[in-house]
Protein backbone atom coordinates (compact mmCIF):
# COMPACT_ATOMS: atom_id res chain seq x y z
CA UNK A 1 0.00 0.00 0.00
CA UNK A 2 2.84 2.35 0.85
CA UNK A 3 4.43 1.68 -2.53
CA UNK A 4 1.20 2.53 -4.36
CA UNK A 5 0.82 5.69 -2.30
CA UNK A 6 4.36 6.77 -3.17
CA UNK A 7 3.71 6.24 -6.88
CA UNK A 8 0.54 8.34 -6.71
CA UNK A 9 2.32 11.10 -4.78
CA UNK A 10 5.20 11.19 -7.27
CA UNK A 11 2.74 11.40 -10.17
CA UNK A 12 0.90 14.23 -8.42
CA UNK A 13 4.17 16.07 -7.77
CA UNK A 14 5.10 15.82 -11.45
CA UNK A 15 1.67 17.12 -12.50
CA UNK A 16 1.99 20.07 -10.12
CA UNK A 17 5.51 20.97 -11.23
CA UNK A 18 5.35 20.32 -14.96
CA UNK A 19 1.74 19.88 -16.02
CA UNK A 20 -0.89 22.41 -16.95
CA UNK A 21 -3.49 23.88 -14.64
CA UNK A 22 -5.98 21.07 -15.25
CA UNK A 23 -3.37 18.48 -14.28
CA UNK A 24 -2.51 20.45 -11.14
CA UNK A 25 -6.19 20.66 -10.16
CA UNK A 26 -6.62 16.92 -10.66
CA UNK A 27 -3.50 16.27 -8.57
CA UNK A 28 -4.95 18.45 -5.80
CA UNK A 29 -8.15 16.38 -5.72
CA UNK A 30 -6.13 13.15 -5.63
CA UNK A 31 -3.96 14.35 -2.75
CA UNK A 32 -6.93 15.49 -0.70
CA UNK A 33 -8.60 12.11 -1.21
CA UNK A 34 -5.43 10.35 -0.02
CA UNK A 35 -5.41 12.44 3.15
CA UNK A 36 -9.08 11.67 3.75
CA UNK A 37 -8.55 7.93 3.21
CA UNK A 38 -5.18 7.33 4.84
CA UNK A 39 -4.09 10.42 6.76
CA UNK A 40 -0.72 12.12 6.39
CA UNK A 41 1.74 11.04 9.05
CA UNK A 42 4.87 12.55 7.49
CA UNK A 43 3.33 15.80 6.25
CA UNK A 44 4.28 15.18 2.61
CA UNK A 45 0.68 15.18 1.37
CA UNK A 46 -0.14 18.50 3.00
CA UNK A 47 3.05 19.92 1.51
CA UNK A 48 2.05 18.85 -2.00
CA UNK A 49 -1.48 20.16 -1.44
CA UNK A 50 0.00 23.54 -0.54
CA UNK A 51 2.23 23.50 -3.63
CA UNK A 52 -0.74 22.58 -5.83
CA UNK A 53 -2.71 25.52 -4.45
CA UNK A 54 0.23 27.81 -5.19
CA UNK A 55 0.36 26.48 -8.75
CA UNK A 56 -3.35 27.19 -9.15
CA UNK A 57 -2.97 30.74 -7.86
CA UNK A 58 -4.99 30.08 -4.68
CA UNK A 59 -2.45 31.79 -2.46
CA UNK A 60 -4.50 32.26 0.71
CA UNK A 61 -5.52 28.60 0.78
CA UNK A 62 -1.89 27.61 0.19
CA UNK A 63 -0.73 29.71 3.15
CA UNK A 64 -3.38 28.08 5.33
CA UNK A 65 -2.42 24.54 4.23
CA UNK A 66 1.32 25.07 4.68
CA UNK A 67 0.74 26.84 8.00
CA UNK A 68 -1.24 23.84 9.27
CA UNK A 69 1.72 21.60 8.46
CA UNK A 70 4.12 23.92 10.30
CA UNK A 71 1.81 23.93 13.32
CA UNK A 72 2.52 20.23 13.84
CA UNK A 73 5.34 19.03 16.13
CA UNK A 74 8.52 19.51 14.09
CA UNK A 75 10.36 16.27 14.89
CA UNK A 76 8.30 13.98 12.64
CA UNK A 77 8.11 16.26 9.59
CA UNK A 78 11.67 17.36 8.89
CA UNK A 79 11.85 17.51 5.09
CA UNK A 80 8.19 18.38 4.57
CA UNK A 81 8.51 21.13 7.18
CA UNK A 82 11.59 22.56 5.47
CA UNK A 83 9.93 22.58 2.06
CA UNK A 84 6.79 24.16 3.54
CA UNK A 85 8.88 27.02 4.96
CA UNK A 86 10.60 27.53 1.61
CA UNK A 87 7.25 27.49 -0.19
CA UNK A 88 5.86 30.07 2.22
CA UNK A 89 8.93 32.22 1.62
CA UNK A 90 8.28 32.11 -2.14
CA UNK A 91 4.65 33.08 -1.57
CA UNK A 92 5.70 36.03 0.61
CA UNK A 93 8.17 37.14 -2.05
CA UNK A 94 5.36 37.04 -4.61
CA UNK A 95 3.25 39.18 -2.29
CA UNK A 96 6.06 41.71 -1.96
CA UNK A 97 6.54 40.95 1.74
CA UNK A 98 10.31 40.53 1.74
CA UNK A 99 10.61 40.83 5.51
CA UNK A 100 8.28 37.88 6.11
CA UNK A 101 10.01 35.93 3.33
CA UNK A 102 13.42 36.41 4.90
CA UNK A 103 12.04 35.40 8.31
CA UNK A 104 10.74 32.12 6.83
CA UNK A 105 14.06 31.43 5.11
CA UNK A 106 16.07 32.07 8.26
CA UNK A 107 13.75 29.84 10.28
CA UNK A 108 14.19 27.13 7.64
CA UNK A 109 17.97 27.36 8.06
CA UNK A 110 17.69 27.48 11.86
CA UNK A 111 15.46 24.39 11.97
CA UNK A 112 17.47 22.49 9.34
CA UNK A 113 21.10 23.66 9.67
CA UNK A 114 22.42 20.69 7.67
CA UNK A 115 20.08 21.21 4.74
CA UNK A 116 21.77 22.64 1.66
CA UNK A 117 18.38 23.64 0.23
CA UNK A 118 17.58 26.04 3.05
CA UNK A 119 20.99 27.71 2.86
CA UNK A 120 20.80 28.06 -0.91
CA UNK A 121 17.35 29.62 -0.88
CA UNK A 122 18.50 32.17 1.72
CA UNK A 123 21.63 32.93 -0.33
CA UNK A 124 19.58 33.44 -3.48
CA UNK A 125 17.20 35.75 -1.67
CA UNK A 126 20.00 37.89 -0.28
CA UNK A 127 21.83 37.97 -3.62
CA UNK A 128 18.66 38.94 -5.49
CA UNK A 129 18.22 41.91 -3.17
CA UNK A 130 21.78 43.12 -3.64
CA UNK A 131 22.78 42.27 -0.08
CA UNK A 132 26.15 40.89 -1.08
CA UNK A 133 27.76 41.29 2.34
CA UNK A 134 24.88 39.46 4.05
CA UNK A 135 25.07 36.74 1.40
CA UNK A 136 28.80 36.33 1.96
CA UNK A 137 28.23 36.07 5.69
CA UNK A 138 25.57 33.43 5.05
CA UNK A 139 28.01 31.50 2.85
CA UNK A 140 30.61 31.57 5.62
CA UNK A 141 28.07 30.36 8.18
CA UNK A 142 26.98 27.51 5.89
CA UNK A 143 30.43 26.28 4.86
CA UNK A 144 30.62 23.48 7.42
CA UNK A 145 27.18 22.16 6.50
CA UNK A 146 26.94 22.75 2.74
CA UNK A 147 28.25 21.10 -0.41
CA UNK A 148 31.24 22.75 -2.08
CA UNK A 149 29.79 22.81 -5.59
CA UNK A 150 26.56 24.47 -4.49
CA UNK A 151 28.40 27.16 -2.56
CA UNK A 152 30.74 27.81 -5.47
CA UNK A 153 27.67 28.23 -7.66
CA UNK A 154 26.26 30.91 -5.40
CA UNK A 155 29.60 32.70 -5.25
CA UNK A 156 29.73 32.63 -9.04
CA UNK A 157 26.17 33.95 -9.27
CA UNK A 158 27.02 36.80 -6.89
CA UNK A 159 30.01 37.67 -9.06
CA UNK A 160 28.15 37.44 -12.37
CA UNK A 161 27.04 41.07 -12.60
CA UNK A 162 30.09 42.78 -11.13
CA UNK A 163 32.85 40.56 -12.52
CA UNK A 164 31.84 38.40 -15.51
CA UNK A 165 35.38 37.07 -15.98
CA UNK A 166 35.53 35.75 -12.40
CA UNK A 167 31.98 34.46 -12.69
CA UNK A 168 32.83 32.46 -15.82
CA UNK A 169 35.81 30.87 -14.09
CA UNK A 170 33.81 29.96 -10.99
CA UNK A 171 30.62 28.81 -12.72
CA UNK A 172 32.54 26.78 -15.27
CA UNK A 173 34.28 25.03 -12.36
CA UNK A 174 30.88 24.27 -10.81
CA UNK A 175 29.54 22.71 -14.00
CA UNK A 176 32.65 20.55 -14.17
CA UNK A 177 32.17 19.39 -10.56
CA UNK A 178 28.47 18.60 -11.02
CA UNK A 179 29.21 16.68 -14.21
CA UNK A 180 31.80 14.60 -12.38
CA UNK A 181 29.20 13.81 -9.73
CA UNK A 182 26.83 12.41 -12.33
CA UNK A 183 24.50 15.39 -12.78
CA UNK A 184 23.27 15.82 -16.36
CA UNK A 185 23.25 19.61 -16.51
CA UNK A 186 23.65 20.58 -12.86
CA UNK A 187 21.72 23.59 -11.59
CA UNK A 188 20.07 25.23 -14.62
CA UNK A 189 20.45 28.60 -12.87
CA UNK A 190 24.21 28.12 -12.85
CA UNK A 191 24.26 27.18 -16.53
CA UNK A 192 22.02 30.12 -17.41
CA UNK A 193 24.21 32.63 -15.58
CA UNK A 194 27.29 31.07 -17.15
CA UNK A 195 25.71 31.62 -20.56
CA UNK A 196 24.90 35.23 -19.65
CA UNK A 197 28.48 35.82 -18.51
CA UNK A 198 29.83 34.26 -21.72
CA UNK A 199 27.58 36.59 -23.71
CA UNK A 200 28.89 39.62 -21.80
CA UNK A 201 32.38 38.53 -22.78
CA UNK A 202 31.30 38.54 -26.43
CA UNK A 203 31.38 34.74 -26.70
CA UNK A 204 28.04 34.36 -28.48
CA UNK A 205 28.63 30.83 -29.74
CA UNK A 206 29.75 29.52 -26.34
CA UNK A 207 26.65 31.07 -24.73
CA UNK A 208 24.40 29.68 -27.48
CA UNK A 209 25.74 26.17 -27.00
CA UNK A 210 24.92 26.32 -23.27
CA UNK A 211 21.32 27.30 -24.04
CA UNK A 212 21.13 24.55 -26.67
CA UNK A 213 22.19 22.04 -24.00
CA UNK A 214 19.61 23.40 -21.53
CA UNK A 215 16.93 23.05 -24.21
CA UNK A 216 17.59 19.30 -24.15
CA UNK A 217 17.52 19.16 -20.35
CA UNK A 218 14.83 18.43 -17.75
CA UNK A 219 13.40 21.98 -17.40
CA UNK A 220 10.69 21.40 -20.00
CA UNK A 221 8.76 24.52 -19.02
CA UNK A 222 11.77 26.66 -20.03
CA UNK A 223 12.64 24.95 -23.31
CA UNK A 224 10.90 27.67 -25.34
CA UNK A 225 13.06 30.39 -23.77
CA UNK A 226 16.26 28.35 -24.14
CA UNK A 227 15.59 27.72 -27.84
CA UNK A 228 14.79 31.41 -28.42
CA UNK A 229 18.00 32.55 -26.70
CA UNK A 230 20.07 29.94 -28.52
CA UNK A 231 18.61 31.14 -31.84
CA UNK A 232 19.45 34.77 -31.12
CA UNK A 233 23.03 33.98 -30.10
CA UNK A 234 23.73 31.52 -32.92
CA UNK A 235 22.53 34.18 -35.36
CA UNK A 236 24.82 36.72 -33.69
CA UNK A 237 27.68 34.23 -34.09
CA UNK A 238 26.95 33.97 -37.82
CA UNK A 239 25.39 30.49 -37.75
CA UNK A 240 22.04 31.18 -39.40
CA UNK A 241 21.21 27.52 -40.09
CA UNK A 242 21.50 26.49 -36.44
CA UNK A 243 19.64 29.64 -35.38
CA UNK A 244 16.74 28.76 -37.71
CA UNK A 245 16.63 25.21 -36.32
CA UNK A 246 16.24 26.56 -32.78
CA UNK A 247 13.59 29.04 -33.92
CA UNK A 248 11.64 26.17 -35.44
CA UNK A 249 11.81 24.33 -32.10
CA UNK A 250 10.70 27.44 -30.22
CA UNK A 251 7.74 27.96 -32.54
CA UNK A 252 6.62 24.37 -32.08
CA UNK A 253 6.46 24.95 -28.32
CA UNK A 254 4.28 28.08 -28.41
CA UNK A 255 0.92 26.23 -28.03
CA UNK A 256 2.27 24.25 -25.07
CA UNK A 257 3.56 27.43 -23.42
CA UNK A 258 0.15 29.04 -23.82
CA UNK A 259 -1.69 26.00 -22.45
CA UNK A 260 0.53 25.93 -19.37
CA UNK A 261 -0.20 29.55 -18.48
CA UNK A 262 -3.04 30.77 -16.32
CA UNK A 263 -6.39 31.47 -18.02
CA UNK A 264 -7.07 34.92 -19.52
CA UNK A 265 -7.69 36.46 -16.08
CA UNK A 266 -3.91 36.52 -15.60
CA UNK A 267 -1.90 37.43 -18.74
CA UNK A 268 -1.07 40.60 -20.58
CA UNK A 269 -0.15 40.55 -24.27
CA UNK A 270 2.99 42.06 -25.72
CA UNK A 271 5.59 41.82 -28.49
CA UNK A 272 8.67 40.51 -26.72
CA UNK A 273 10.68 38.59 -29.33
CA UNK A 274 11.58 40.26 -32.67
CA UNK A 275 12.44 36.86 -34.18
CA UNK A 276 9.10 35.15 -33.44
CA UNK A 277 6.22 36.87 -35.24
CA UNK A 278 2.85 35.07 -35.55
CA UNK A 279 2.73 32.05 -37.87
CA UNK A 280 1.26 33.89 -40.84
CA UNK A 281 4.12 36.42 -40.74
CA UNK A 282 7.02 33.97 -40.45
CA UNK A 283 10.18 35.35 -42.04
CA UNK A 284 9.23 38.95 -41.25
CA UNK A 285 10.18 41.10 -38.27
CA UNK A 286 7.76 41.02 -35.38
CA UNK A 287 5.70 44.21 -35.01
CA UNK A 288 3.51 45.72 -32.23
CA UNK A 289 0.51 45.51 -34.54
CA UNK A 290 0.73 41.71 -34.33
CA UNK A 291 -0.32 41.68 -30.68
CA UNK A 292 -3.90 41.04 -31.75
CA UNK A 293 -2.85 37.68 -33.21
CA UNK A 294 -1.32 36.68 -29.86
CA UNK A 295 -4.60 37.59 -28.15
CA UNK A 296 -6.53 35.50 -30.68
CA UNK A 297 -4.31 32.48 -29.98
CA UNK A 298 -4.83 32.88 -26.21
CA UNK A 299 -8.59 32.95 -26.80
CA UNK A 300 -8.38 29.84 -28.97
CA UNK A 301 -6.23 27.85 -26.52
CA UNK A 302 -8.44 28.68 -23.53
CA UNK A 303 -11.76 28.43 -25.44
CA UNK A 304 -12.95 31.93 -24.58
CA UNK A 305 -13.96 34.89 -26.72
CA UNK A 306 -11.46 37.42 -28.03
CA UNK A 307 -13.45 40.11 -26.23
CA UNK A 308 -12.85 38.36 -22.89
CA UNK A 309 -9.13 38.20 -23.56
CA UNK A 310 -9.02 41.87 -24.59
CA UNK A 311 -10.91 42.91 -21.46
CA UNK A 312 -8.70 40.81 -19.15
CA UNK A 313 -5.37 41.85 -20.66
CA UNK A 314 -6.38 45.52 -20.72
CA UNK A 315 -7.40 45.32 -17.07
CA UNK A 316 -4.12 43.64 -16.14
CA UNK A 317 -2.07 46.18 -18.07
CA UNK A 318 -3.85 49.05 -16.31
CA UNK A 319 -3.24 47.47 -12.91
CA UNK A 320 0.42 46.66 -13.60
CA UNK A 321 1.44 49.98 -15.15
CA UNK A 322 -0.94 52.32 -13.34
CA UNK A 323 -2.76 53.32 -16.53
CA UNK A 324 -6.06 55.23 -16.35
CA UNK A 325 -9.24 53.20 -16.71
Amino acid sequence: MQGERDIVVRAARTAIQSGGLEEAAAALDTLRQLVADHGDTDGSLHLQIGLALVRLGRRDEAIESLGALLARPPAAHGEARLQARLALARIRIGMGDDSAAEAELRRAVEENPRSIDGHLQLLRFLGAHGRTDDARAAVTAALEESGVAALLAEIGLLRADSSPDCAVETLAAVTTVTASEGASTGDSRVATRLAEAREKQGESRAAAEIYATLARGPDVALHFHYHERAARLFRSAGDAATADAHLTQARSLVPRVLRSTAPPAAPATGRDCPLLPPQKFRGKRNEPSYVRYAAAEIANVHSVSLEEVNEATSRNARARFGLPA
